[in-house]
């Protein structure tokens, strides 16, 4: 039988309490400050694929694409929209790809993004990433009494009739400017043809161009619910210029996007809400 010297067995005792001591130490350190390290989910209001065929201009073409398990799987959610858009822009005919993921629950996936999964489809950049401001909120308000908690920051709102009743309903947008990250790619064997790809980020009532910039807010310590939206918009064309695709992203995407953005948001959380008065035990407002 083996017999560990008593000074040994002193210092393993003394060394466990210490670890114990410690965890415990830190777990009431954390509920003392009220820090959140396990995010609560929070469920969308309303279904993505209820965003209208008709945005202002812009109409839906085709079907939503389906998605079997194993692209959910992939994807990390299945709350996801995929589906395309035409208008007419300066007499020229303009279709688009829109791309709506919603993660909550999972907040440290970093989602599936252009630059990476092209490249690795075969595809050539041609375009490294940029960011690309959006003009939005011509029409938009501001609620100086309604600020982001995290940053100060107020949040935008919008004023839509409801279809229904007509009543006028309050939306809000975001806090802070749109800003998506774009990159362009071309099939090496028909090198005129060229993919523009750009998205941004929704992250508890916030927005971001990065991927990982999401973690940092969703992840803010003393939030204890948690969600992130990514929007992606793809854009094709034929070029014989270099950017000449590129360089219309901007203005396209903000077209669309000012349409797209109070549809999507009336399906978000309403975060401003969740901020003053959080959610019950259903995860409703």
């Amino acid at each position: 039988m083996i017999r560990f010297n008593r000074g040994i067995v002193t210092a393993y005792v003394a060394a466990l309490l210490v670890l114990l001591g410690g965890a415990i130490g830190f777990r009431e350190v954390i509920r003392n400050l009220d820090y959140y390290l396990m995010k609560k989910p929070v469920p969308l209001r309303k279904s993505l694929d209820g965003i209208p065929r008709q945005l202002g201009d812009w109409e839906q073409i085709g079907k939503d694409q389906a998605f079997g398990a194993a692209e959910i799987e992939s994807l990390g959610t299945d709350k996801v929209l995929s589906r395309q858009y035409r208008r007419k822009i300066d007499g020229k005919t303009v279709d688009i790809d829109l791309h709506i993921a919603y993660y909550t629950g999972k907040i440290d996936d970093v989602p599936h993004v252009p630059e990476r999964c092209w490249a690795t489809a075969g595809l050539t950049q041609t375009v490294a990433p940029e960011k690309v401001d959006i003009d939005l909120g011509g029409n938009w308000s501001i609620d100086e009494e309604m600020l982001n908690s995290a940053t100060g920051e107020p949040y935008p709102f919008v004023r839509q009739p409801h279809p229904i009743t007509g009543a006028m309903n309050t939306i809000f947008m975001p806090a802070g400017d749109i800003v998506m990250q774009a990159t362009e790619f071309q099939n090496d064997k028909k090198p005129d043809e060229r993919l523009v790809g750009g998205y941004f980020f929704i992250a508890n009532g916030r927005v971001t161009p990065s991927a990982f910039g999401v973690r940092a807010l969703a992840f803010n310590r003393t939030d204890e619910y948690a969600y992130y939206c990514k929007v992606q918009i793809n854009l094709a064309g034929k070029a014989q210029r270099e950017r000449e695709i590129f360089d219309q992203f901007g203005g396209i995407s903000s077209d669309f996007l000012e349409q797209l953005m109070p549809e999507l948001m009336t399906r978000l959380p309403d975060w401003p809400e969740i901020e003053a008065n959080g959610l019950d035990d259903g995860g409703r407002i």
